[in-house]
């Protein structure tokens, strides 16, 4: 009869973790979160650089497919409704029918394309100084070639590009000169 009430007096086991594990285990998860930041920076400065490139690249090659498709003269500039000198908001594609460079009542706006906020840091420089990149009916670019810099304010940011568009539309990645 004893043993059967030493039996009923135990205590139920319960299984956790002690403090000094919690601790051990939260020093180890600081020690690791700490050394990953930086690393995870520069992967998000990485993908936001490809996305960019990606996005840049994409547009110059729609605006010369619409308008060697369309038969007319394709602009590609900075802007939502209409061109202005910043590159680094949004895209504006449109019909330039009078070859002006600026959306007219009888231009056909054909995208927009939004541009994230790595984008702030990208330049546009031409042949002739134009603030945007026009194509005509053949795909050629009536010799408003130029490059677009894409140069952080970080100066040792590996993930600077240049975009060179040469005349007849063909784009290439190159580094840039910031």
């Amino acid at each position: 009869m004893k043993a059967t009430q030493e039996k009923d007096f135990q205590m139920p086991r319960v299984n956790g973790f002690t403090l000094l594990e919690l601790l051990i285990i939260s020093a180890l998860f600081s020690v690791l979160l700490i050394a990953g930041i930086p690393a995870m920076s520069l992967w998000i400065q990485y993908q936001k650089s490809t996305a960019l490139q990606y996005t840049l690249i994409h547009s110059i090659q729609f605006s010369r497919a619409q308008s060697v498709s369309m038969q007319k003269t394709i602009t590609l500039c900075p802007g939502l409704d209409n061109c202005t000198a910043e590159w680094g908001q949004n895209l504006l594609v449109f019909v330039d029918n009078n070859s002006n460079g600026s959306v007219n009542s009888d231009d056909q706006i054909v995208k927009y394309i939004v541009l994230d906020d790595a984008a702030r840091f990208l330049s546009w420089r031409s042949f002739r100084t134009k603030p945007y990149l026009q194509f005509n009916p053949l795909g050629l670019t009536n010799s408003l070639n130029g490059t677009f810099h894409y140069c952080p304010d970080k100066t040792e940011n590996p993930y600077q590009f240049a975009a060179s568009v040469a005349r007849t539309g063909r784009v290439r990645i190159r580094p840039p000169d910031c």
